[in-house]
């Protein structure tokens, strides 16, 4: 469950499923097989795959609990 998949990404799962998804055509089975593992992660909220716009990112507030929210996007200019 959430552990599993929580100890995945902390043991650095994500740069190894993206290094899978760009050096592989899309539709190969490796890619295929990273798709799923991002999926089941995306299923336990650790991944999303939506594209937030800059302006609901900085308009929403929280209290409390420390926390982070980053957003990977792809290089630009090559």
């Amino acid at each position: 469950g959430f552990t599993v998949a929580k100890a995945t990404i902390d043991e650095g799962a994500f740069d190894a499923l993206r290094l899978v998804m760009e050096g592989f055509p899309e539709g190969s089975a490796p890619n295929e097989a990273a798709l799923l593992a991002l999926g089941a992660l995306a299923d336990h909220g650790l991944v999303s795959f939506e594209q937030p716009q800059l302006q609901e990112l900085q308009q929403v507030k929280h209290k409390g609990k420390a926390f982070a929210k980053i957003l990977i996007v792809p290089e630009q200019g090559f």
